[in-house]
């Protein structure tokens, strides 16, 4: 599953900030002016996101993690 949050043009870096303290590192798109004339995509790692300037509305899509889970290796005796 992936994540999608808004993000106004006055938090955007510090949004970023928070999702990458909060999720860990992944990768992540930062959509500008989203279903807009002048639509953007920049795709970063999420410690390496920084906008400088930035202007416009943001959606930004953090890529899904790969869940890992010890019991999914047991066998159904073991879960017992």
């Amino acid at each position: 599953m992936v994540n999608i949050f808004y993000s106004a043009v006055h938090n955007i870096n510090d949004d970023l900030k928070t999702l990458y303290e909060f999720f860990g590192d992944r990768k992540v798109a930062v959509v500008k002016e989203i279903s807009k004339m002048y639509e953007s995509v920049e795709i970063f790692d999420l410690k390496d996101a920084y906008l400088e300037n930035p202007k416009g509305e943001f959606v930004i899509v953090l890529d899904k993690v790969a869940q890992t889970n010890a019991l999914n290796d047991l066998d159904p005796k073991a879960h017992v």
